[in-house]
């Protein structure tokens, strides 16, 4: 069953930009009108990612808006009540889609306001990847042979159900034997299944599919995560490299993103020396030479 939108916010002029922004709540099955909702600029929508640093990097989306005192029931029904997985949330910038994520109705907050007769509902969603870390890989273990790094990236991630992304690789990592230069080694490079699974007590037990991500990216140095409408595997630390965009369902390269070279280099012509003296300890200080 398909989803389709249900609840609509629309604004313009978020901490001073001038971008126009949406943020779209698609419920399975449903068929209706839109229903708009009431925001306040500056505090519509907030976009997180996870703590401290890891090779899959999930996300967070907090949006806020308010709406009449009188409609409540209705509205609790759906961001207090539904399931995980219930409502699909989209957000938008200038009809781009930029990000999405799973609404989690258990993290959903709403205030009374003084003024006026409004409510003000909180409410967050996960583009669920760390949602992945408690599902297992299944269904897979029975394959012979082998499968590309990113068929696996997309099986892994489509036990989550967020199949709204292309995907966006910049690395420019290659086997140097089998492959040649700007070839992307997340489409040639292939992988056997059973990396995936472990005979345990003599049962074929599967990794989680938060395990997989890793085991895939972390080879080459990348890191996963969602950003600007992709799943997105970068590697932060070359130098030098080029991007590539594929087709979620077909895994089929996209012209937009073809041979993008992104250049780090850093002129430090200008930067400030460091001093010429010499560097003395005060007497107070604890530290000993």
């Amino acid at each position: 069953m398909a989803f389709a939108v249900k609840y609509r916010m629309d604004w313009t002029d978020q901490f001073g930009s001038t971008d126009a922004f949406r943020l779209d709540f698609e419920l399975e099955g449903y068929v209706g009108g839109i229903i708009g909702l009431g925001h306040e600029v500056d505090d519509s929508f907030e976009h997180n990612y996870n703590e401290g640093t890891g090779w899959v990097v999930g996300s967070e989306g907090i949006g806020s808006f308010h709406v009449n005192q009188t409609d409540i029931a209705a509205y609790d029904a759906d961001f207090y009540d539904s399931a995980f997985q219930d409502i699909k949330v989209k957000f938008y910038i200038n009809s781009n889609l930029d990000w999405v994520g799973w609404l989690k109705p258990e993290n959903t907050t709403r205030e009374f306001l003084n003024v006026g007769a409004d409510v003000q509902y909180r409410v967050s969603a996960t583009d669920g990847l760390n949602d992945l870390k408690s599902i297992d890989y299944t269904g897979h273990q029975f394959l012979s042979g082998r499968q590309s790094f990113l068929q696996v990236i997309k099986n892994a991630i489509s036990f989550n159900n967020i199949t709204d992304l292309d995907f966006f690789i910049q690395s420019n990592m290659y086997e140097d034997v089998l492959m040649v230069e700007g070839e992307n080694a997340f489409v040639r490079m292939t992988i056997e299944n059973l990396n995936f699974y472990r005979v345990k007590d003599g049962i074929n037990t599967p990794d989680k599919c938060f395990d997989v991500l890793e085991k895939c990216v972390t080879p080459f140095y990348c890191q996963l995560y969602q950003a600007d409408g992709f799943w997105k595997i970068v590697n932060g630390q070359e130098y030098t490299t080029q991007s590539d965009t594929y087709n979620y369902t077909t895994l089929d390269l996209t012209p937009t993103g073809t041979d993008v070279t992104f250049d780090r280099t850093v002129d430090i012509t200008n930067f400030n020396r460091p001093a010429e003296d010499t560097f003395e300890l005060s007497k107070e200080s604890p530290l000993k030479i």
